[in-house]
């Protein structure tokens, strides 16, 4: 079985245009479908908290810098620093990956809910439509029976206008007979 688009255009030869025409409002009462290209339904919450600023050297630390040498002071103040963007570093991975995290979980739920939403709504939609397609028959045979009671009363009128002749109910004249006579 071959599946397309109701809304496509038309390419079967043979496919009436009236019944595209019906499928098309029947799907009309369906909620819309969610896109798969929604993306996530709530914004980054990311902010940067302080800045807890680089370490400050003790007192003890200043005097024992003193009495080392420039290389050794670079040394010791480029492990500092290598240390403080390390921490900076992972401290702002962190928070860019728990933001993700809130967002996944924060969408999904939203998701969740909107796609509940859709599933109350084609429930809904399906429950009404077999109602009245329960409701339809029942509807069809009384109109059907009416009719047909109308049918029968403007019969019987004619029939009491006309005479015998008109009422279909009474016995025919035979037809040979007057084809004989001339």
């Amino acid at each position: 079985m071959e599946l397309h688009r109701l809304d496509a255009p038309d390419t079967t030869a043979g496919e009436a245009p009236a019944a595209r025409r019906a499928a098309l409002l029947l799907l009309a009462d369906l909620p819309r479908a969610v896109g798969e290209e929604s993306g996530f339904r709530v914004r980054s919450r990311f902010y940067l908290g302080e800045h807890f600023g680089f370490p400050r050297q003790t007192v003890v630390e200043q005097i024992v810098n003193v009495l080392r040498s420039s290389s050794r002071r670079r040394e010791i103040a480029e492990r500092k620093v290598v240390r403080y963007l390390e921490t900076l570093l992972s401290l702002n991975s962190t928070r860019v990956l728990n933001d993700f995290d809130e967002m996944v979980r924060e969408s999904g739920r939203r998701l969740e809910a909107e796609i509940k939403g859709m599933l109350s709504e084609l429930r809904t939609a399906a429950e009404e439509r077999l109602s009245r397609t329960e409701a339809a028959p029942a509807a069809g045979q009384q109109a059907v029976k009416s009719r047909l009671e109308r049918l029968e009363q403007l019969r019987a009128k004619v029939a009491a206008v006309s005479g015998p002749a008109a009422n279909p109910s009474a016995p025919a004249a035979n037809p040979s007979a007057h084809a004989a006579a001339p």
